[in-house]
């Protein structure tokens, strides 16, 4: 899953609500337009968006301002629409890749303060600043069941079509995709993680990036869980972290 431009540098650090989306590069729209399910309303939708609380300790919601791609109160409208990343799906043996986004209803990003901060100057000269940067991107959109079980089920071939997948970006970084486990929640639930590493050598920082989609009913959820590290720093997101993220989004839609 990922924003138009797979292989992308990252924008601005300042603002990371594009960061994860640059370079994971999977996902698929429904070849149906998008309606809104009955009695669900973009703000209701909204309301059901993780918040820092539900993650814990050291969580907060990204907030930046509208012209530079805050998405105010989680609502997506036509508006604030085109600022969200664009899906764009791996090639499969029946369908060309399709680069329309998804009808997304509501979107947040969460950030983590991790004890590095995202970047430190130089502590010689020659030697790479230190990169630390954790956040989780959520959308949400809501349709008919019916509507939700045909685009969940599109975009679980398309993630399955980006298993195993190289690739050196235009800026040289090393992309690799894998099958990821994901725990057992909603309706279904499918997974794929993206590593990058960034041009130069072992000492410069790695992406990971862990994507998710599940379904429940009348919504469709996708996750995207970042950690950007140099070696020299202790990761934080382990496999217990990440299945905890997943649940708190889905016991956040109950």
């Amino acid at each position: 899953m990922g924003q138009r431009g797979p292989m992308r540098r990252p924008a601005a650090a300042a603002l990371a609500l594009l960061l994860a989306a640059a370079l994971t590069s999977c996902g698929t729209e429904d070849s149906q337009p998008t309606t809104t399910a009955p009695g669900r309303s973009a703000h209701t939708v909204a309301a059901l968006l993780l918040t820092p609380e539900a993650l814990g300790d050291g969580w907060s919601t990204l907030e930046a301002p509208p012209d530079q791609g805050g998405i105010e109160g989680g609502v997506v409208d036509d508006d604030n629409r085109e600022m969200l990343p664009r899906f764009e799906q791996c090639a499969t043996a029946d369908e060309p890749p399709q680069s329309d986004p998804l009808h997304w209803d509501a979107f947040r990003q969460l950030n983590l303060a991790t004890p590095v901060p995202r970047e430190t100057g130089s502590p010689s000269p020659g030697m790479r600043p230190t990169h630390h940067l954790v956040f989780v991107q959520e959308y949400v959109l809501t349709d008919t069941p019916a509507a939700v079980t045909t685009t969940f089920a599109d975009l679980e071939e398309s993630m399955e079509a980006c298993v195993g997948q190289q690739a050196t970006s235009g800026d040289g970084e090393d992309i690799t995709s894998e099958a990821l486990e994901v725990p057992a929640v909603g309706e279904a639930a499918t997974g794929l993680r993206y590593t990058v590493a960034e041009p130069g050598g072992g000492d410069g920082p790695v992406w990971d990036l862990r994507n998710v989609a599940f379904r429940d009913g009348d919504l469709l959820v996708a996750l995207t869980v970042v950690e950007i590290a140099s070696p020299t720093v202790d990761r934080v997101l382990d496999d217990t972290a990440f299945a905890s993220i997943v649940q708190a989004a889905h016991d956040a839609t109950s």
